[in-house]
């Protein structure tokens, strides 16, 4: 199987994650535990493809659980030690086998040679691992050009792989001569066209000519060849966990990336993973003496000399963690140093300090290492050909300095942290590792570009936080970089470090960046684990929608709409709006709140704005993980609602022409308005709703009148979010309930306003109108009867 390396300057992290079918002592994992990790990979970790650690006859597995992966979307590749026969490839290759990962416990290419043979009569690729210790006893050679004719695509050499046992050197000779053959054989394989990695090798031990192949935990990190960091780290902390156990953890976790976890969970999950009970005695400890001092909680006022004191606290720690050897290396930030795994497989040699500037950037020495990608690294590697209009948009804004606003040092200040205004910006003190954010730099509506400084000290991160649900970042690889963010009138983007396109950088968790943003946003300045102090500067703004604010300003009626995955029930909806009444539609705008990509949400707003201009349509974008959270999406959207007024309207439910203008002839005197019940209307006559058959504004008594059940005033009574209108400081004083589904959120907010607010304001005679969708999920389904 011929392939082509490819060396680029510009890399892409990893989207590969690790499940482990067993654990350290062959104990199998229940399937229905493999594919809770498997969701979690994919919703939690954002994995696009995951192997499954299967070693001996246990691989059978994989085709079990190839058919949730594929209704996930992402795809499964096989880890296995190759000992049991490969068996019946073809057919998991048929389900959607991705390709094979193959880290033999012996160094026999014999033995490996029925999986290259069937892995190549399926076309299948084929991954490598070897443990360092093989390497001295083979002809480099020899075994570079067997694997080459193999179908082999990548090799690491590994010094200590956590998931086999070995990897031991025995004394220093031994050492060097293992070292010596590592970085031999992998120069002979990328000589075969293959790519050759040497996996946890301090820096300072590898030839020159190595390094462009050498891969520490940073690198890694960095690299698409590898496990995403969160992925490795969890397998390896399963892997010695028994089944129960394990199962357990996994139930915990998926949980905890929720909503609404459970305070329980949260509690326990550190110490399961960690296997330090004694962690959950200093919890309780910590509890317990919270307001004493020898617990260190009491607060303590921020200021220059509690920084500096801490500032010493820390640099006399990381010496210490480091020692005196690795504390002076310039390479000490992009190294695993001097690490008890690298001294079980390599005794008796000694790690030093090399002199010269600090380096940053982990892919210093192995950015343009030549490297195999396979579809799914293709289509992630193409950022630059997919952003390049944008950036070409963005440079003819930034090369236009004059029109700039420019941010000075009193015009913004970092939250919860120290700070020194500076003559043309800010330096913020931290040695905490979270996230740093400014003070809002203002509120602006597209297009927009932001640009700044960033220097006089580093951050792993740096970018700009749009609120909870949106963070765009990138590493910082240098002492000074300029960060620009170039967002057009459409909400598509693209981040700038020093003048060149980057992937924004995505966690685990919560914050991924959106496929586009909104358009009306609120940025704040965001740095992730500050080394110390870092200074932010020459801060500018570009805005050019000058007309906008305006119409803005007339805007009385705000309606936040929550649709996903009902595009055709929002398209009957946005054009029952658009033709109310004997009203002004200027004092109306619909924020839609919804998932690019997830359906044609996008495609619909674009054709109502240009068929309906005097409606105003405003996006409110949001990445899947969010997709299900209604409280959350309505309490992020309202932060950028311009109306005095909210209403919240379902995207299946119709509003009478004459709506708005009833609702305007009681506002002076109500808070709370909501209408007289609603009719649901039954399949067939959604159907020729939605199919343009019926106008309901024309058609509305009929409809009324007409086949359907009629519900007045129900769940006794309390208005709930298919149709509810209250003014807009009650949405801050009585938040959404932000659960991972939309029961009794609903229900809880109208029993709030009641309660705080007092009764609504009831429409008398002027119910609404419900579009049959088949179920009760408001946030869509994979099919709609």
């Amino acid at each position: 199987m011929a392939v082509q390396l490819v060396a680029r300057e510009q890399r892409i992290p990893p989207s590969r994650g690790l499940v482990l079918a067993h654990n350290h002592s062959g104990r199998a994992l229940g399937l229905i535990d493999l594919l809770r990790w498997i969701r979690y990979s994919r919703h939690v970790l954002k994995a696009e493809k995951i192997d499954v650690l299967a070693d001996g006859a246990v691989h059978a597995i994989v085709g079990e659980l190839l058919g949730t992966a594929k209704e996930l979307g992402v795809v499964l590749s096989l880890r296995t030690d190759g000992a049991a026969p490969p068996g019946d490839l073809g057919a998991m290759k048929e389900q959607g086998l991705y390709d094979v990962f193959l880290c033999p416990k012996r160094s026999s290419l014999d033995e490996l040679k029925p999986w290259f043979e069937a892995c190549k009569d399926q076309a299948l690729p084929v991954r490598l691992q070897f443990q360092a210790s093989f390497t001295k006893d083979v002809d480099a050679e020899v075994w570079a050009r067997r694997i080459s004719e193999s179908g082999v695509v990548r090799v690491n050499i590994v010094l200590y792989d956590p998931f086999q046992k070995g990897g031991e050197g025995r004394d220093g000779a031994d050492s060097e001569a293992t070292l010596a053959a590592m970085q031999r054989f992998a120069a002979r394989l990328e000589e075969q066209g293959v790519e050759a990695n040497l996996l946890g090798v301090p820096l300072c031990l590898v030839d020159e000519d190595s390094l462009v192949r050498t891969a520490n935990g940073p690198q890694c990190a960095a690299d698409h060849a590898h496990y995403m960091p969160e992925a490795y780290s969890l397998a390896r902390k399963l892997y010695r966990r028994g089944p129960v156990m394990a199962g357990k953890i996994l139930l915990m976790l998926l949980s905890r990336y929720t909503f609404k976890s459970q305070p329980m969970d949260n509690f326990l999950l550190p110490a399961l993973l960690n296997r330090h009970y004694l962690y959950l005695l200093a919890r309780i400890y910590r509890r317990l003496t919270i307001h004493m001092r020898v617990a260190r909680s009491v607060p303590k006022e921020v200021s220059k000399r509690s920084y500096d004191r801490e500032l010493r606290d820390a640099r006399a720690a990381t010496e210490k963690e480091l020692g005196p050897a690795c504390g002076r290396c310039s390479l000490k930030r992009i190294c695993d140093h001097d690490s008890s795994r690298f001294k079980r497989a390599l005794p008796g040699l000694e790690v030093h300090a090399v002199a010269g500037k600090h380096v940053v950037s982990p892919l210093h020495f192995s950015a343009m290492q030549p490297k195999y990608y396979d579809p799914v690294d293709l289509d992630r590697l193409d950022v630059e050909l997919r952003y390049e209009e944008l950036t070409g948009e963005a440079d003819e804004i930034l090369l236009r300095q004059g029109a700039a606003i420019e941010v000075g040092p009193y015009d913004y200040g970092v939250e919860e942290t120290y700070f020194d205004r500076m003559e043309s910006g800010l330096k913020w003190w931290s040695v905490s590792n979270i996230e740093k954010l400014s003070t809002s730099l203002g509120t602006f509506r597209l297009p927009l570009t932001l640009s700044m400084d960033v220097g006089a000290g580093i951050a792993d991160y740096v970018g700009f936080s749009f609120g909870r649900h949106c963070k765009i970042l990138c590493p910082m690889e240098s002492y000074r970089h300029n960060i620009a963010l170039y967002v057009n009138a459409e909400g598509r983007y693209v981040l700038l470090r020093d003048k060149r396109p980057v992937r924004p950088a995505e966690f685990e968790g919560r914050h991924y960046p959106a496929l586009r943003l909104g358009e009306k946003l609120q940025p704040r300045i965001s740095l992730w684990n500050i080394d110390e102090c870092i200074a932010t500067q020459n801060l500018r703004i570009w805005t050019g929608n000058t007309g906008v604010e305006e119409a803005v300003s007339s805007v009385k009626y705000s309606v936040i709409i929550v649709s996903t995955r009902f595009t055709r029930r929002l398209h009957a909806v946005l054009r029952s709006l658009a033709h109310q009444r004997d009203f002004d539609l200027g004092k109306i705008e619909v924020i839609v709140c919804y998932v690019p990509g997830l359906d044609a949400t996008d495609d619909l707003i674009d054709g109502v704005t240009l068929s309906y201009p005097n409606l105003r349509v405003v996006r409110s974008p949001f990445s899947e993980q969010y997709a299900n959270s209604k409280g959350f999406l309505i309490n992020e959207s309202a932060k950028i609602a311009s109306g005095e007024w909210i209403m919240l309207l379902d995207s299946d439910t119709l509003l009478p022409p004459d709506y708005f203008a009833k609702v305007d002839a009681v506002a002076e005197e109500s808070e709370f308005i909501a209408p007289d019940g609603r009719k649901l209307l039954p399949k067939d006559v959604t159907a020729r709703i939605l199919m343009g058959e019926l106008d309901p504004w024309d058609d509305w008594e009929e409809l009324l009148e007409g086949a359907g059940e009629f519900r007045h005033r129900e769940t006794k009574g309390i208005p709930v979010g298919f149709c509810q209108c209250f003014r807009a400081k009650y949405l801050e004083e009585y938040p959404y309930l932000e659960e991972d589904h939309f029961e009794t959120a609903d229900m809880r907010f109208g029993a709030q306003m009641r309660e705080h607010v007092g009764e609504e304001h009831r429409l008398s005679g002027t119910p609404v109108i419900h579009l049959d969708h088949g179920g009760s999920q408001w946030y869509g389904t994979q099919k709609h009867m």
